[in-house]
């Protein structure tokens, strides 16, 4: 009696604490609409200071003369009081609106945790934003009502990260859709990273049993040898023990699959697997040895033909600046000859003083040109400065081949690099797998 007398009291609780929750929600929204009809009212008396501003601005403010100051001063400062009482009530409505939202959260949160789920999905879709947090509570309540395809529908929505996938993969389990779920299983080990997921889904993989599931997956078992070799490389180091119960999975599984004589003879099918892998990443990385001498060279005649284009393109620019250089010379010429003639002629025709001093200037002034440019050291920075931007070309070509020259050893490394790695890598795994094997049998 007394436990009925309990849920009952806690059903009464639950109940006034939601009604007490959308009771504030409504008092929060009817406050916002107080809100925004007053900020109406006030964005509208803002504008029309701003226009009375204007005036002032303008020809009324220049007529009003000696109040003139004080009349803008005193409209300035209505100006400010409105402009901070509106940024003072967009922020009141920006903070409501997210406590609103954040109680419209909780109030569905508390709907799905009592097991009325359709009024959880009611209230979840009536948050503002749809986030992916969102997306997944109406696809958990979904699931849980037993609506499996609508669960799906906001599953499918979500980032395919691996507690989705199991989510996806349980929801077609449930459903009694084995042969969906056992893919989407599969789905959460293809980056297996032995997480707490990946091994309920390996574990999953290993216990579902339907009718047609050789049929509809002939390499299932393959695929959980593989899973497992890859947790026992991960519990190898911390927990040598669990490593080699993998192995042994690894090993029971890769019998079925192959149909073996022995677990045994699967584990030496395993460890030789790996031999192999360790000797085709030996042979890769040895015909990447010549590769490597061809990039390097490749990349050497790539500089060296870049260089050579820069030198060019210097030299062009240099044929081009000398030309440059004496059609300055002939101008500067035949501006000077051009004004000693005008003053001449103006001497002649008896032009004033000032006519005459002015083109005697200007031929004096292209005189004095010709000569200064005439100097083998402004010849030399005429041409240069011509061709400053094709030298930094050369030079920036002529440091990279210089490089190249230099670092010959070190490129060809960071070619083969990760083909050693690969090699590294490869060894590593098969000495573990040994070890595994060793240990095992």
């Amino acid at each position: 009696m007394k436990k009925y007398v309990f849920i009952i009291l806690t059903i009464v609780v639950f109940s006034g604490l939601l009604t007490a929750s959308q009771g504030e929600i409504a008092n929060l929204i009817k406050k916002l609409d107080q809100l925004d009809s007053s900020l109406y009212d006030v964005e509208f008396k803002l504008d029309g200071l701003y226009k009375e501003r204007m005036e002032y601005d303008g020809a009324g403010g220049w007529f009003n003369g000696i109040f003139h100051k004080k009349a803008k001063k005193k409209l300035e400062k209505k100006m400010k009081e409105a402009e901070t009482g509106v940024s003072s009530t967009y922020g009141e409505m920006q903070q409501i609106r997210k406590t609103i939202q954040k109680k419209i959260y909780a109030v569905a949160f508390e709907y799905e945790k009592s097991g009325d789920y359709q009024s959880a999905i009611e209230w979840y879709l009536k948050l503002a934003q749809i986030t992916n947090n969102v997306k997944f509570r109406i696809g958990s309540c979904y699931k849980k009502a037993k609506d499996y395809s609508k669960a799906l529908k906001w599953f499918f929505e979500l980032p395919r990260d691996d507690n989705n996938l199991y989510e996806i993969a349980d929801c077609y389990e449930l459903w009694n859709k084995p042969k969906d779920a056992f893919q989407w299983y599969m789905d959460v080990l293809k980056q297996f990273n032995n997480t707490d997921i990946e091994l309920r889904a390996l574990n999953k993989l290993e216990t579902m049993e339907y009718p047609g599931k050789a049929a509809d997956y002939p390499q299932y078992k393959r695929f959980v040898s593989d899973t497992y070799v890859l947790k026992a490389f991960m519990n190898f180091q911390p927990n040598m023990a669990l490593a080699k119960q993998d192995f042994l999975k690894a090993s029971k599984y890769f019998k079925e699959y192959s149909n073996l004589k022995s677990d045994r003879v699967a584990g030496e099918s395993i460890v030789m697997r790996y031999r192999h892998k360790w000797e085709e990443a030996m042979q890769i990385l040895e015909e990447q040895r010549y590769h490597a001498e061809d990039y390097y060279q490749n990349k050497l005649d790539h500089a060296q033909r870049e260089y050579d284009y820069a030198c060019q393109e210097y030299d062009d620019g240099l044929r081009q600046a000398e030309n440059d250089y004496h059609y300055e010379l002939q101008e500067l010429k035949r501006q000077h000859n051009y004004y000693r003639q005008e003053a001449e002629q103006y001497k002649k025709e008896g032009r004033t003083p000032e006519e005459i001093a002015s083109a005697v200037k200007w031929a004096e002034h292209y005189k004095r040109e010709h000569r200064n440019l005439q100097q083998p050291y402004a010849h030399e920075r005429f041409v240069q400065d011509s061709v400053s931007y094709e030298r930094e070309e050369r030079e920036s070509a002529n440091a990279e081949y210089q490089r190249i020259v230099r670092n010959r050893r070190q490129i060809i490394d960071d070619y083969l690099r990760p083909y050693r790695s690969r090699v590294n890598e490869s060894n590593k795994r098969f000495k573990t797998i040994e070890m595994l094997y060793q240990q095992a049998f």
